[in-house]
């Protein structure tokens, strides 16, 4: 896999404060082949004119250096392309993706940062295997918060080669569902137009669903590769609660109507959980929502799924309790510890 290109996607919105740090993270990687596409989504702040200054300072500095040919070779390509209006990031990821010309794509956000051996690491444990379409790194959170994200866990296989590996591996949470921090074949995405659901936040959880439906072969790199930032002020933190309702009735109901043929229990039992949780803390403003559990149990029914039948029963009970989304809260992180222990 020497000699292949990465581009690196890296979606810019009011992240004044952290992209020099993001940005600094590229320009230190040790692997030579990188083209990094920077999406301005219309920020409103100094970001891109940061993003401006740093990369003319990286080309002066490699024009001034002696050593001309050997800066000309691992010079990292950088393009600024730039949304009239702000679109979101879901938008601001496809917009870098049919920008892209490398071999592999690699999401990054404004305001994470990646090791100056991120992307050498992950290309070579690829070597040997040219047919995977994901390679997978581990993931550092900052500060460290168990209700957030967990990082991969030392059990996990390093190859994954077979679909139903990989889904089993993947609904039982113990691959991310991130976009970030993961090489993946431009090709693959191409091909099968994994691009990502505009107008929502969360975006992930959809298109992981997506993606795992035509992944064969993945590679899991333990080391940490990526250091995610828990911040107030994100993307995520910042948005009005009615609008992440939305958000995740839209893909929860887009997932229930693309159950994958054969594995429909096996999601059900993946994502009612989480469905159960949106429905208990959206019903009384969203009122979709109950015409949805209602299509969740009927499917759970259907399918023979017992464990998301459970789950939607005790949500409806739940439902007439004070404080049921806090105890539905509780019970997911007690079931969380125990898988850990």
């Amino acid at each position: 896999m020497s000699g292949v290109v990465v581009s690196i996607i890296i979606p810019v919105y009011q992240v004044s404060e952290y992209i020099e740090r993001c940005l600094l993270s590229v320009v230190k990687q040790d692997y030579p082949h990188i083209e990094c596409i920077i999406v301005d989504d219309a920020t409103k702040d100094d970001s891109i004119g940061k993003c401006e200054r740093l990369i003319t300072k990286y080309n002066d500095t490699l024009n001034h250096n002696d050593n001309h040919n050997d800066n000309e070779k691992r010079r990292i390509s950088f393009k600024i392309i730039r949304h009239e209006v702000n679109r979101g990031l879901s938008a601001a990821r496809n917009t870098g993706i049919c920008e892209a010309t490398g071999d592999f794509l690699f999401f990054l956000d404004g305001d994470d940062e990646i090791t100056s051996d991120c992307i050498s690491k992950l290309v070579a444990i690829g070597k040997n295997t040219p047919d995977a379409e994901m390679i997978i790194g581990n993931f550092k959170c900052i500060p460290r918060n168990e209700h957030h994200v967990i990082e991969i866990d030392g059990s996990l296989p390093e190859i994954m080669d077979s679909n139903e590996t990989i889904a089993t591996y993947y609904f039982s949470r113990r691959i991310p569902v991130t976009a970030w921090n993961k090489l993946v074949k431009r090709s693959f995405v191409i091909v099968n137009g994994l691009f990502f659901k505009e107008g929502v936040v969360y975006e992930d959880i959809h298109w992981s669903f997506f993606v795992v439906k035509h992944l064969t072969k993945i590679r899991v790199l333990k080391d940490v590769t990526y250091l995610y930032y828990i911040r107030s002020g994100s993307i995520i933190s910042d948005t009005a609660d009615a609008t992440v309702g939305k958000s995740y009735y839209e893909i929860y109901n887009e997932i229930l109507h693309k159950l994958t043929k054969g594995r429909e229990r096996q999601e059900l039992a993946c994502y009612t959980e989480s469905f159960c949780y949106r429905y208990l803390r959206h019903k009384a403003t969203i009122h979709e929502y109950k015409d949805l559990y209602a299509e969740y149990r009927q499917r759970s029914k259907t399918f023979g799924c017992k464990s998301a039948s459970m789950k939607l029963r005790l949500a409806y009970f739940l439902g007439y309790v004070p404080f049921g989304v806090k105890a539905l809260e509780t019970l997911k992180f007690i079931k969380k510890s125990m898988t850990r222990i």
